[in-house]
């Protein structure tokens, strides 16, 4: 004859193997949940500040007092490269190698811009959305779309800070949790690019200006957006591939940070070298 546990004996085991479970099953946090997605946008200002000071310095110590926009893009490459290895000391050499190969890709990209009449013709971030849109989901399409459209729009930067929020809101609303990352690091990108080209296009432009470039002259949106495409196309590279969880989150965070200023500079000097 079968025993049979007492009904307060059923319940105490149940509850054990309730508690073993989800000790052996712990909830997994969401990328977008861990990482500060605003922190991206803030290295990448920094960045630009600390890019900017380089280049005056070589500038200053350049025998003629000037410098020309294809040595430029070489100090932005290799200054946005230090400042984000700088901030980011314990980078795995795979972020490291990653890094090194987006700036170097960045910096080829923008040398061969100014030189290609048939490329210059159009706007980098342009250029840059092309290679982009083939890993993108209809959704991340949809809403990325709609930040280069606010950052380019022209419109009072008051007005674009609501709009990205707006953005953001409704992307967090309809979205996937795995399209989101790739759209946060594009919003994070996008408001402090606005914010930081709304406040120093001018100032770049006056002390890199050389008319030296085949390009067109063009709005501060337009070179914010090239910021957004390239932080698009290494967010979209990382979260997309799933490269995150080998990386790190925080990592990943600092990495779009870096490809995005490297590409930001560059598309300055390029803009600013048509005035």
């Amino acid at each position: 004859m079968k025993k049979v546990l007492p009904k307060k004996n059923v319940i105490l085991l149940i509850l054990i193997i309730s508690t073993f479970t989800k000790c052996q099953n712990p909830e997994v946090k969401k990328s977008h949940d861990v990482i500060d997605f605003n922190q991206i946008g803030i290295e990448h200002n920094k960045g630009l500040d600390y890019i900017f000071n380089e280049l005056k310095s070589a500038k200053s110590n350049n025998t003629s007092g000037r410098t020309s926009t294809v040595e430029n893009l070489d100090v932005v490459t290799s200054s946005g490269t230090k400042f984000i290895l700088t901030n980011y000391p314990d980078f795995p050499a795979s972020s490291i190698a990653y890094l090194k190969k987006r700036a170097a890709k960045s910096n080829t990209f923008f040398k061969n811009y100014l030189s290609n009449k048939s490329i210059n013709s159009r706007d980098a971030y342009q250029i840059l959305m092309d290679s982009m849109n083939a890993f993108l989901t209809a959704n991340q399409k949809f809403y990325i779309g709609k930040v280069f459209t606010t950052i380019t729009s022209g419109t009072d930067i008051s007005q674009m800070k609501n709009d990205f929020s707006s953005i953001e809101n409704n992307a967090r609303t309809n979205c996937s949790d795995n399209e989101l990352p790739v759209i946060l690091a594009s919003l994070s990108v996008a408001k402090s690019s606005a914010q930081y080209w709304h406040d120093n296009y001018d100032k770049w432009v006056a002390e890199f200006g050389n008319n030296q470039s085949g390009s067109r002259a063009v709005n501060w949106g337009v070179v914010g957006a090239t910021d957004v495409a390239e932080a698009t196309t290494m967010a979209g590279g990382l979260w997309g591939l799933a490269l995150v969880p080998g990386i790190g989150w925080g990592f990943a965070a600092g990495l779009t940070a870096g490809a995005s200023l490297i590409a930001s500079g560059g598309s300055a000097l390029i803009y600013a070298a048509a005035d």
